[in-house]
């Protein structure tokens, strides 16, 4: 629950940062390292929402949420615009906000942990797209 966080001091907005950016404080990272970091978070609240449930796996949906997200998070990489920037990072915040799971941390490996038996095994037809962009020339994923 929250009260976990609460327990290490921490505010909710730095929980959030914490899942969104691995740092409490997201002002002390570059511009690069800023966009990188919430385009993972991202991609992990995605997988979270819509593929490691235990029912109602909806690979399309996830297929659809990431390509938009990539577009976006690419789009972010080469914009000059802080409007436009400020818009799309408070954007993916407030998805990983909307969608906190205060169990997150767990670790799926442990035998009891809720998220054990959750991964996914892919297909092939699945395996041959790169929605996510982890074989583009411009990474956003390292």
């Amino acid at each position: 629950s929250k009260a976990y966080y609460y327990v290490k001091n921490f505010s909710f907005k730095e929980v959030n940062n914490l899942f969104a950016y691995q740092v409490k404080d997201p002002s002390i990272l570059t511009r690069h390292q800023r966009i990188t970091r919430l385009y993972k978070g991202t991609l992990r609240k995605l997988l979270a929402v819509h593929m490691f449930t235990v029912r109602n796996r909806n690979y399309d949906k996830f297929l659809d949420e990431s390509r938009k997200a990539r577009e976006d998070f690419e789009a972010l990489l080469k914009t000059k615009d802080p409007l436009e920037y400020e818009a799309t990072i408070e954007k993916y915040e407030l998805l990983i906000e909307k969608y906190f799971e205060p169990d997150a941390s767990l670790n799926q490996a442990r035998a009891y942990s809720n998220l054990n038996g959750k991964l996914i095994l892919y297909g092939d037809k699945v395996l041959e797209s790169d929605n996510i962009g982890y074989y583009s020339k411009e990474k956003l994923i390292t």
